[in-house]
């Protein structure tokens, strides 16, 4: 993973695109403030390529995995197994998702949504409503 300052996201999303191997825009952090996530290899073609187009900073990050990446499908079929193997209760109070952003206490959708930010990104510039 690496985190990728002064560029739009569109810029960021179409430069991974253009990478031969997998890399992709994981968490949205604020405007002109992304992380991409992927194969090693992806990832330090990305932030050459991010760096030749202007980004001002690409920082490489010491994670242990290719976090809200396709890379983490394996994992992901495990930890659905688990947590759809798990009762969850209705939630007193909304829960808001990295996924979606939205308010939820539907608890077999709170499930899904758990499951899918193993390998979506993570939004923080969609709205959040409470």
């Amino acid at each position: 993973m690496a985190a990728i300052l002064g560029l739009d996201n569109d810029v960021v999303e179409n430069i991974c695109q253009s990478v031969d191997e997998v890399v992709v825009a994981a968490n949205f952090n604020c405007p002109g403030q992304l992380v991409i996530s992927g194969s090693i290899p992806g990832v330090e073609k990305a932030m050459q390529k991010l760096t030749e187009a202007g980004a001002k900073r690409a920082i490489r990050l010491e994670v242990g995995g290719a976090f809200h990446s396709p890379l983490m499908e394996p994992a992901r079929k495990e930890l659905e197994e688990a947590i759809m193997n798990t009762p969850f209760n209705a939630p007193a109070c909304p829960v808001y998702q990295n996924v979606t952003a939205q308010a939820e206490k539907d608890p077999e959708i709170i499930k899904l949504n758990l499951v899918a930010q193993l390998t979506g990104a993570v939004n923080g510039l969609k709205p959040w409503k409470i």
